[in-house]
């Protein structure tokens, strides 16, 4: 061998020692991004989910308030019309505002849902659980308005309005309570 060809293995071996730290080098930064995007997925994912899961638990409140504000304006008023009481309009006028407030809010409440659902199919893409559920609890059968216009007396008109509250908040919140749960499980098992 001459000196020429010792040279030329050696600057070949240096050459190909040279590449392949490089491709290790590469291989591993490719790898640590590729966790960190990863991460940094899942977290988003998360934030995501915390934030439709706030605002479905902001809506079933306020639905709750609502109603519950809807029928203390109508027991107040009709208490107002039996006793032409000036504390019961009083009660009946603070019960309206509040209600309104309250749909106020709940219009607030739900173009932010309606935001992060979009945000949602972006992140996991189409959900047909998820579009089932969102769809019936955006088209959910709010009950009807109660009114006490055929009531008499004090006492039948405490007793309905009581029976009433309860049973109407009831159904609110155990047809909330059911979807945000299967909400709530199909979105974590998504997140596993």
């Amino acid at each position: 061998m001459t000196s020429d060809s010792i040279i030329n293995i050696d600057f070949f071996r240096t050459i190909l020692s040279v590449i392949i730290g490089g491709v290790i080098s590469l291989t591993s930064v490719l790898l640590i991004e590729l966790r960190k995007s990863k991460k940094d997925k899942t977290e988003r994912q998360k934030a995501l989910y915390a934030k439709l899961i706030g605002t479905l638990n902001s809506l079933r409140r306020i639905e709750k308030t609502c109603i519950q504000d809807d029928m203390g304006y109508a027991y107040n008023r009709q208490c107002f019309e039996m006793t032409k009481d000036d504390i019961s309009k009083r009660q009946a006028e603070y019960h309206l505002q509040r209600r309104n407030d309250a749909i106020l809010n709940m219009n607030s409440k739900a173009e932010e849902f309606d935001s992060l659902c979009i945000q949602y199919e972006l992140e996991y893409g189409t959900d047909t659980v998820f579009d089932k559920v969102t769809q019936e609890l955006k088209n959910w059968p709010r009950p009807k308005k109660i009114r006490y216009f055929e009531v008499v007396s004090l006492d039948e008109l405490n007793k309905k309005y009581e029976n009433d509250t309860k049973k109407l908040s009831n159904y609110a919140q155990e047809y909330w309570d059911k979807r945000i749960k299967t909400l709530i499980t199909h979105i974590k098992d998504k997140l596993k």
